[in-house]
Parts: C-alpha cells; sequence; structure tokens
C-alpha cells in the first residue's frame, strides 16, 4: 500500500520475487477500495491460483480501514511529492502539472495516517533505505527472513549483494521515466516546477513520518474563470461585473478541523466594493463577506471540516457588487489543522 510512485511499483517488483520463490504461482491485483477488491478477487475465481498479493496505489479511507481491522501484515511504501507529480506526468497522458500536484497531494493525505501511527503489522520502506536492508524487511513482514532466501531474492531481482544502492535508485532503475519531467515544464512555464516544489515542502512531512499540521498554499496555485489553464500572477483588476475572481488550488487534506488564513491586498476601492471568501469541498464549507477598504493589506480566518481527503479543497473569492475601480490581490494562505476529530 501506498503512493502511486516508483517506490511502490518497485517493492511489487519484491514482494513477487519473495512470493514466486518462497511459494510459487500468484497473481496480482490493483484495488483502492473494498468493493474494487472483492470484484478483482470474485474475477480471478476461475485461476488455479489461491495466492494473492494486493496492491493499493490509491487507497480510500474505508480500504485502509478495513486493512487495520481485519489485522492484515502489509507494506508501506511512500515517496516524495515530486517523484509522485513527475512520475504521474511521464505516464500518463493529460496530465499537467497542476493536476499532478492535485493528485500527489491526495495520494500523499491518503497514507498520512499511516506514516504517522503505523500499526505493528506495517513495514513502512524508506526511500534512502539500502535496498538490501528493504528487502530484508520484506521477507522478515512475511516471516521468510533466513538469509539463504534473502539472498535468493537479491539474486532473482538482480540486485548484487554487495550493492549500496538506496531503494529510491532502485524504484528509479525499476521504473524509469523517458522524459525530464522538471526539463520538460520549465520550457512550458517555470511556474509548474515552482508549484510542485512549493508543495513538497509541506506535504513531505507525510514521508518523513510527521501529521501534517500547518501548511501554505502557493497564491499563484489559484485560478481565474478568465483563464483556468493558467496559474495566477499578480493583482486582479476588480472592474467588471459581480463574478468569481478567484479558485482553486483542489489540494487534499487530511481529515479534521482546519483554519485557513487569507491575508490580502487592494488598492484604489474607492467605491462599495464587496467580496465573500468561502472554502469550498461538494460544498460550501465556511464562508465570509466584506466590504473592501479602499486601500491597504487585511486579512481574514475561516474554520471549516474535512471530512474526506477524496473532496480536494477549494478556496474561492467572489465579487459580489460590479466594480468600476480597484484592485485585489491575495498575498498568502495558511493552513492550521486545529484537531484531527
Amino acid at each position: 500500500m501506498g503512493t502511486p510512485s516508483p517506490a511502490l511499483y518497485a517493492s511489487i517488483n519484491i514482494l513477487r520475487a519473495i512470493v514466486q520463490l518462497a511459494i510459487g504461482a500468484h497473481s496480482v491485483v490493483v484495488a483502492n477500495s473494498p468493493s474494487d477488491l472483492a470484484d478483482r478477487v470474485g474475477a480471478l475465481s476461475g485461476e488455479a491460483s489461491r495466492i494473492l498479493i494486493v496492491v493499493s496505489d490509491y487507497p480510500g479511507r474505508d480500504f485502509v480501514q478495513s486493512v487495520l481491522e481485519e489485522g492484515m501484515p502489509f507494506v508501506l511504501c511512500v515517496d516524495r511529492l515530486v517523484r509522485i507529480a513527475h512520475y504521474a506526468i511521464a505516464t500518463r497522458k493529460e496530465m499537467t502539472a497542476v493536476m499532478a500536484a492535485r493528485f500527489a497531494s491526495t495520494g500523499l493525505v491518503n497514507v498520512e495516517r499511516l506514516m504517522t501511527s503505523p500499526p505493528g503489522n506495517a513495514v513502512i520502506a524508506r526511500p534512502e533505505w539500502n535496498i538490501k536492508s528493504v528487502i530484508g524487511e520484506f521477507c522478515r513482514a512475511y516471516g521468510l527472513d533466513d538469509q539463504d532466501r534473502l539472498d535468493q531474492v537479491m539474486e532473482y531481482l538482480g540486485v548484487s549483494a554487495s550493492q549500496a544502492i538506496s531503494f529510491d535508485a532502485f524504484a528509479a532503475k525499476a521504473c524509469p521515466q523517458d522524459i525530464d519531467v522538471r526539463a520538460t515544464l520549465e520550457k512550458q512555464s517555470p511556474l509548474e516546477n515552482e508549484l510542485i516544489d512549493f508543495l513538497a515542502l509541506h506535504y513531505d512531512r507525510i514521508v518523513a513520518g510527521q501529521a501534517l499540521t500547518t501548511l501554505e498554499w502557493p497564491t499563484f496555485a489559484l485560478l481565474r474563470p478568465e483563464f483556468p489553464d493558467r496559474l495566477t500572477v499578480g493583482a486582479i483588476d476588480l472592474t467588471g461585473p459581480a463574478r468569481f475572481i478567484h479558485y482553486g488550488p483542489f489540494l487534499s487534506l487530511p481529515e479534521g478541523v482546519w483554519t485557513i488564513e487569507v491575508a490580502i491586498e487592494v488598492q484604489d476601492c474607492l467605491s462599495d466594493n464587496r467580496v465573500a471568501i468561502e472554502t469550498f469541498a461538494e460544498e460550501v464549507l465556511a464562508r465570509f463577506e466584506t466590504q473592501l477598504p479602499s486601500e491597504g493589506v487585511y486579512g481574514c480566518a475561516l474554520r471549516f471540516r474535512v471530512v474526506s481527503a477524496a473532496r480536494p479543497i477549494e478556496l474561492r473569492v467572489q465579487l459580489l457588487t460590479g466594480a468600476i475601480e480597484g484592485t485585489f490581490l491575495i498575498r498568502r494562505i495558511k493552513l492550521t489543522r486545529v484537531t484531527d476529530e
């Protein structure tokens, strides 16, 4: 179980080698929910193999809960946000940097609970570990930790016993990317690399086994209705009819109660310009309305509850009245987790 990334997919090769050498023929299914698993297992009912490796690369809350309740042993492989996003861009058609950043944020939030409070039946594979140590941990998780077995698995995978490469390097070799994603994004827009790198500073805490309790979202991750395919840079001219002026970034947060602090700067708002700032995830979670001052830097804070990582959070700013002048700029978006209940 883990994130849709080279680390997880490379671990499948390791587990298959262990099972093949220790037991024999087996099947592999991918499932991210209990219903997925039931369907996949049902489709295998006519096959001779009774040994099953279950892979979950985007596990939902109900899938994680069912694994924990059943006390199943499992290996947890979690990659950094940059690796998840880059691999998604390299392997999935039409996957943009913005989409990949959202995809990666959800993948990490999905496993936060397991990384911060790992159950006793979980083995966490750290990217920086030596590949020999990772294989050894996998073998021990399934009670196959004798030296002969470890040597057999390493030989089967083509890994030298003296090879001192990291699991990260092994994963990159097992799941090569055909393109240099960072260079490709730089040609398209340097902001796309900045977006992924900025989010990684915060979401990668999960990889280190830390709870996501405070973070920032880059202001340029927000979108504008008139330019839905561009990241937002600079102030918005408010002149025009009442309308939404910002939305996005559709990023995931762990379940619980959160506050979002939004710092804004306004200039030349000399008439009655009113705005509403709200958080949204399939429904309005919290909302704040105010008349804009003529100029200056101001802030507001909203408290809201996240009920599911599968519902990415959106920050929406709406101009409630037509405006004949003024500019509006979001300077900072800071989020704090109040409670995980």
